[in-house]
């Protein structure tokens, strides 16, 4: 504890009046994770720094959304036939999906795309003997924004 100060992280949701102290720390803290925060509701946070005499002053305040991150479980696995490449994959997704992008390695090349497709399987009649080939999947959700690049 430095010179007996005390800081006291307060939280609240924007239309309500008071604070409520979430943590206190009697020495230095430079991050915290707010483990009891709601899902999608906004809070306002607040750092008061408290001495052994009781004056108190508010060292900050800021204003954050809380944002549910979403993690999608994506498979993919591809066959070869004399027709070509058939490329399938499995998505477990709780966002809606407008389409997939499938990107295709040709010997150890950087990943191009090859397709885009609502479908969840793609045929790659454009392959050559002996060439090695990897895939990825991306997914474009109904709102717009994608996904990493599952391979």
């Amino acid at each position: 504890m430095r010179d007996g100060v005390h800081h006291y992280l307060l939280r609240k949701e924007p239309q309500a009046e008071q604070y409520d102290t979430i943590a206190i720390f009697n020495d230095v803290q430079n991050t915290y994770d707010d483990k009891t925060a709601t899902i999608g509701l906004d809070y306002i946070y607040a750092i008061v720094a408290q001495d052994r005499s009781g004056n108190s002053l508010r060292l900050s305040s800021a204003y954050y959304h809380t944002d549910e991150v979403v993690v999608d479980k994506v498979k993919t696995k591809w066959r070869n036939d004399n027709k070509g490449n058939h490329v399938s994959w499995t998505v477990d997704s709780k966002r809606g999906i407008a389409e997939y992008i499938l990107f295709r390695a040709e010997n150890d090349d950087n990943l191009r795309i090859v397709a885009r497709t609502t479908e969840r399987t793609y045929l790659d009649a454009d392959v050559k003997l002996n060439n090695k080939y990897a895939y990825a999947v991306k997914i474009v959700y109904a709102d717009g924004t994608e996904s990493g690049v599952y391979k």
